[in-house]
């Protein structure tokens, strides 16, 4: 839930938008609009982060908060903006 916080708070929408029926089918294929087509200007390793934290599966999201802040801090040292 904390990536579908963060990437409405990026966007202005949520990941998935519709009927119950839709989003039980949009969240299980993993349907959502990339968060680049949407903030173009934010770098591609942050979107990677927000992105694993909205996959499907259990196991392709981080494994604990500790690896999510790894992956951030892996972000901030990478990027400036």
């Amino acid at each position: 839930s904390l990536g579908a916080s963060l990437y409405g708070m990026l966007t202005g929408s949520p990941p998935y938008v519709g009927s119950a029926d839709d989003l039980v089918d949009q969240i299980s294929a993993g349907e959502f609009p990339p968060l680049r087509t949407v903030r173009p200007q934010l770098p591609d390793s942050f979107c990677e982060v927000i992105h694993r934290m909205l996959a499907t599966y259990p196991e392709d999201r981080f494994a604990s908060p500790q690896r999510l802040l790894d992956a951030l801090a892996e972000v901030g040292k990478k990027e400036r903006w």
